[in-house]
């Protein structure tokens, strides 16, 4: 099933660029995957904010989930952005999410969205993993982002 509104969910998710290189990316591509975690319950028309952690530690991406449940062989080929292919074939069985890039958080963005930023307006610590965003970070997140795209 595929979505294009927001159901008015928001996420953190932790991208670690040693294993995915989520920037580059969406440089290329306007969706790109990422594997279904089964203790979050991310959705359809759900809004993902990527966290690039080490060394960027910040918010780089708002996304929408576009679609879910999609099996590894059905996924687009965004392979080539995996530095850890390793990583990639450990999640053979996991189904995928496709995310649609709404908005890259320009240089100034991702310091007003870096994670001191994020822990000063209500986030306990950096993201280890899928998270709710808390009310208080997504007024930040607004805040922020007025006149972005999404």
């Amino acid at each position: 099933m595929t979505i294009h509104a927001y159901s008015g969910t928001e996420w953190i998710v932790p991208s670690n660029p040693t294993t995915y290189d989520a920037v580059d990316a969406f440089d290329s591509l306007t969706e790109i995957n990422w594997s279904e975690s089964t203790s979050a319950k991310i959705a359809n028309g759900d809004v993902v904010y990527l966290y690039v952690t080490r060394p960027t530690q910040a918010l780089t991406h708002r996304c929408l989930v576009v679609d879910s449940g999609i099996p590894f062989d059905r996924r687009v080929d965004d392979d080539r952005f995996w530095v850890d292919q390793d990583a990639l074939q450990e999640r053979r069985t996991r189904s995928w999410l496709r995310l649609r890039l709404l908005h890259t958080f320009d240089a100034g963005e991702r310091g007003r969205l870096s994670l001191q930023a994020l822990m000063a307006n209500g986030l306990k610590s950096a993201p280890q993993g899928r998270m709710r965003v808390p009310a208080t970070v997504s007024t930040l997140i607004n805040m922020v982002s007025v006149g972005a795209d999404g």
